[in-house]
């Protein structure tokens, strides 16, 4: 049984069947996969129409509900008029979804639900994102999701119900301050989802933290951030780190631990020197590193520093 995305099973689905990939501006004129001729979003269809910003992280709630991250499904390294989608709460494009894990339809108590859980709306617990590539619960039922940014800023997000995370309009900042995102912020949208903004009609929910991209900004600058789908809960590391969010800059090989109750708490762990740490998994001595990249499994070995 298919959950979510039914409508979308196959490459004859998809852009110019599977042929395309909309990560290349020049496709930035056709309409997503998803997205009917009158410009309506097609039911239960999570689209792939790029090579990159699927998200696809699940996480089981404290409720027993399924979490599930979508990414924009848009270019990176153009402003695709596309990433709007991911304000649409008609579009299952960037967003977390909250279904039942049974049968994958939406839930009554979702912020957006119409009376129709089959529907895209009643399925969408949180909107605006980018690409949250992974998801955890603390113990205390908060979710943490690492959003993959786009020119200037990586964010880690606490997803409450029914709130905005502002992309393609927004992106960063750190300290609670969010910020125009480059470029997508001159679309004529944009314009009118300021406007709201401004006049407090809409809110867009700041990153729990935020990394630059420049050097010349203060704190850690992080480069394409991938967070931890299991946060630390042993006893051979320092105490500090118990139930700490792990994530990586992938493009450096850095490692960081975030205290999930003191936002002004990241800690650098190491570097494991190369490109492509992607994921975390706990172990019954510590965390496991998914180097997928060059193909290796690290254990991390973390002891309190030398006083």
């Amino acid at each position: 049984m298919v959950l979510l995305g039914g409508n979308a099973h196959s490459l004859a689905d998809l852009a110019g069947a599977g042929a395309l990939d909309f990560s290349l501006e020049k496709y930035a004129s056709l309409p997503a996969s998803n997205q009917n001729a009158d410009g309506t979003f097609k039911r239960d269809f999570v689209r792939d129409d790029s090579i990159t910003h699927f998200g696809g992280a699940l996480a089981f709630g404290p409720d027993g509900m399924l979490y599930v991250s979508t990414g924009d499904g848009s270019g990176y390294d153009y402003a695709d008029p596309r990433a709007l989608n991911a304000q649409s709460v008609d579009s299952l494009d960037g967003k977390i979804l909250r279904v039942d894990p049974i049968t994958g339809l939406g839930l009554p108590d979702n912020p957006f639900a119409d009376g129709d859980m089959g529907s895209n709306r009643s399925k969408i617990w949180a909107l605006g994102f980018r690409n949250p590539y992974t998801m955890v619960f603390t113990p205390d039922g908060r979710l943490f999701a690492s959003e993959t940014g786009w020119n200037s800023w990586e964010e880690i997000n606490i997803v409450v119900k029914g709130a905005n995370y502002g992309w393609p309009y927004y992106e960063g900042g750190d300290k609670g301050v969010p910020l125009r995102a480059t470029d997508y912020q001159r679309m004529a949208p944009a314009k009118a989802f300021y406007g709201k903004v401004a006049a407090a009609t809409e809110h867009v929910a700041p990153a729990y933290r935020a990394f630059s991209h420049a050097d010349a900004d203060p704190g850690y600058q992080v480069q394409a951030i991938v967070g931890t789908s299991h946060l630390y809960d042993g006893v051979d590391f320092p105490t500090e780190l118990r139930n700490a969010y792990f994530f990586t800059d992938v493009v450096d090989g850095e490692v960081y631990a975030a205290d999930t109750a003191d936002p002004n708490k990241v800690q650098y762990i190491t570097d494991i020197g190369a490109y492509g740490p992607t994921a975390f998994v706990g172990g019954p001595d510590g965390m496991i590193l998914v180097d997928m990249l060059n193909g290796r499994l690290l254990r991390l070995n973390i002891t309190a520093p030398r006083k």
